[in-house]
C-alpha cells in the first residue's frame, strides 16, 4: 500500500480529522469537508509540524464548513439508527454484541453494546443516552456560563420541547431543550447566554440584544445558524 491513515487529536474541535498521506497520489495539500467530517490529503513527506500549522491557520474555516455540512438531512429516517448529531458532529452509530447494554462515545462514532434481545430497542436506547448526556452537560454549561457573563439564575432543568430551544421565567428559572446537545458548542453557548440574558431583560427589545451582544459578541452568526438549521434538528425524533 502506498498510503496510510492516522488521526490528529490535538485540536479538540477537529478530533475527527482524517489525514491521508500518499507517496504518489498527492503532490499538493487539499482539505475537503463532507457530511460533518474533515479530510486532509497531503504528500507522504509533508511534515507534521507543517500539518499542524496548516490546521491552526485553517481551523476557523474548517469549523465553519463543518457546521455548514452538519445538516445533510436527505435521510433523517436513519437518525438514531445509523447516525446521531452530537455537539456539532454527525457521528456514525456502531452496534456491537454484548450481554450488557452500554453506550459510549468513541473518537468519531457512538458505540452501542447490545444483546440480540434488545436490538430492536436501539433507537430508544440511543435517544435515552443523548438525553442523559444533555441533562448533565447543559446544566454544567449553564453554571459555567452564568459565572462567565456574571448573570445569576434560580434554577435550570432540561426537558423536551417541540418548537423552542429554551425559556426563562421572570424568577430566573431556565429550561433548555435536550436537543441542544446536537448543535455545535458555540451555538449551544449562544442559546444559554440568550436565556441567561432574559434574567435581566425579559423581552426581545433592543436593550436585550445589546446585552446578548455584550455577553456573546458572535451571537449574530450563531443566531443565523440556528434560524437556518434549527427547525430541521428540533423536529428529529
Amino acid at each position: 500500500m502506498n498510503s496510510f491513515k492516522f488521526r490528529i487529536n490535538q485540536f479538540k474541535y477537529f478530533d475527527n480529522i482524517k489525514i491521508i498521506r500518499s507517496l504518489k497520489r498527492f503532490k499538493t495539500v487539499s482539505i475537503s469537508i463532507r457530511e460533518g467530517k474533515c479530510e486532509i490529503k497531503c504528500p507522504f513527506f509533508f511534515s507534521e509540524n507543517s500539518l499542524n500549522r496548516l490546521i491552526e491557520k485553517k481551523k476557523s474555516w474548517i469549523k465553519k464548513k463543518l457546521d455548514e455540512s452538519l445538516l445533510n438531512l436527505e435521510n433523517t429516517n436513519s437518525f438514531g439508527e445509523n447516525f446521531v448529531f452530537f455537539r456539532g458532529l454527525k457521528l456514525k452509530l456502531v452496534q456491537k454484541y454484548s450481554y450488557l447494554t452500554k453506550i459510549k462515545k468513541s473518537n468519531n462514532c457512538i458505540e452501542i453494546f447490545l444483546n440480540n434481545n434488545k436490538k430492536n430497542d436501539k433507537k430508544r436506547l440511543v435517544i435515552e443516552w443523548l438525553k442523559a448526556y444533555a441533562d448533565k452537560y447543559l446544566i454544567e454549561r449553564v453554571s459555567t456560563l452564568s459565572k462567565k457573563v456574571d448573570i445569576n439564575f434560580t434554577s435550570v432543568n432540561v426537558k423536551a420541547y417541540k418548537a423552542r430551544w429554551g425559556s426563562c421565567t421572570y424568577k430566573g428559572e431556565i429550561s433548555l431543550n435536550w436537543k441542544l446537545i446536537m448543535l455545535p458548542d458555540r451555538v449551544i453557548d449562544y442559546v444559554i447566554i440568550h436565556e441567561l440574558s432574559h434574567v435581566i431583560v425579559p423581552n426581545h427589545s433592543k436593550l436585550f440584544w445589546n446585552l446578548v451582544e455584550k455577553k456573546c459578541p458572535n451571537y449574530v452568526e450563531n443566531k443565523k445558524w440556528l434560524i437556518k438549521n434549527g427547525s430541521s434538528l428540533i423536529s428529529l425524533s
